[in-house]
């Protein structure tokens, strides 16, 4: 029979505290890459346990190949919502290099839900980063891409270097 080994995932959170040496918090990365269901490092907020583990929690999900995060993807796009929480920009350059094909749907999604709330504006400008994924844009709604770039001008940059 072969030997499972046992991860105690409150004991590798606490590892991934920004405030542990970083010796600690490589080991916490180490061991949470052995975890299977990565739902538990989608910006947790747990007593204790939150904003102080998100950027290694990015960390741990950059790593993670296209199908494996295919189910989180519009958990991901929410953490986009405020450019500034921990692991924010893992998170955006991750999605950059994602599969077009996979992400067009849910982030076609996230940009209608960003447009009927009222931090909309500044969601759509983090969203609009994605139009570097060269393989996402291409595939984008000619309306949705308009909105995008917009964004992306007044946030990122010129946006017609995204087309050169």
């Amino acid at each position: 029979m072969e030997e499972i080994e046992v991860y105690d995932i409150d004991i590798i959170m606490t590892m991934l505290d920004w405030n542990n040496s970083d010796e600690v918090q490589a080991k916490g990365i180490e061991l949470a890459e052995q975890i299977k269901s990565i739902n538990v490092f989608l910006q947790p907020a747990n007593p204790g346990i939150n904003k102080n583990v998100w950027e290694n929690c990015a960390k741990i999900l950059a790593r993670k190949p296209d199908n494996v995060l295919q189910p989180y993807l519009l958990h991901l796009l929410l953490w986009l919502e405020d450019i500034n929480w921990p692991g924010a920009f893992i998170i955006i350059e991750r999605l950059k290099n994602f599969s077009g094909e996979i992400l067009v749907d849910v982030f076609s999604h996230a940009v209608n839900l960003s447009m009927m709330d009222w931090y909309s504006e500044m969601w759509l400008d983090y969203l609009s980063g994605l139009l570097n994924n060269k393989e996402l844009r291409v595939l984008l709604e000619p309306d949705v891409l308009d909105v995008l770039c917009k964004h992306y001008n007044s946030f990122w940059g010129n946006s017609a270097d995204l087309f050169n």
